[in-house]
């Protein structure tokens, strides 16, 4: 499972879905029901989203869904809904997110570090941004910029940079706007630049 996690972040999309989907197999077929099981399916569905694969990826969100919540495990029941509610976005099916997104950031606000925030706080971003609320996308960009930075997710805090940056140009300030680009760019500039694929 790590291996395939691994590949996710290198964005190594053919070898994450091999590897993921060998444990899926593998797990199924010796009767495993727990949280190993999910956590395989959460990345073989990201592999296959990342590849438009979506209803494939959808349905194994769903059974990890099941899996977490059998096993009243909170932080990968978050994982799975903000996963969920990516593919709800991506499909125009903002009200869809919107309800997935506010019972994971519900669930996040249980754990300690409130793992998870940047990436509900990025779709919620994503929604308020297509419906033209700028103010709420700004306040929805700097949180998860906020939460990624204490996490040192630096692909999330590129997103929020650029979420930022999108917001300021839109509202026509172009000084401020280029020098979050220019941030943003370092950043990326620094790290390999396939970790920003999705963003």
């Amino acid at each position: 499972m790590w291996t395939s996690d691994i590949a996710l972040r290198q964005n190594d999309l053919a070898a994450a879905q091999k590897m993921a989907g060998e444990s899926v197999g593998l797990l199924r077929a010796s009767g495993d029901t727990s949280a190993w099981l999910a956590a395989s399916q959460i990345n073989l569905a990201a592999a296959l989203h990342q590849q438009n694969q979506v209803e494939a990826a959808a349905s194994l969100l769903n059974d990890a869904l099941a899996v977490v919540r059998s096993h009243g495990n909170t932080l990968l029941t978050a994982v799975v809904l903000n996963n969920l509610a990516e593919i709800a976005v991506d499909q125009g099916d903002h009200g869809k997110a919107e309800g997935l997104l506010a019972e994971a950031v519900a669930l996040q606000e249980q754990l300690p570090s409130a793992w998870g925030t940047p990436h509900s706080q990025l779709l919620l971003a994503a929604i308020a941004y297509a419906r033209g609320d700028l103010r709420a996308a700004l306040q929805h960009y700097q949180a998860c910029l906020t939460a990624a930075w204490v996490h040192a997710d630096q692909s999330f805090v590129y997103a929020g940079l650029v979420g930022i940056g999108m917001v300021v140009t839109t509202q026509g300030v172009a000084e401020e706007a280029a020098t979050i680009f220019g941030a943003a760019s370092r950043l990326a500039q620094s790290r390999s630049p396939r970790l920003f694929r999705s963003e």
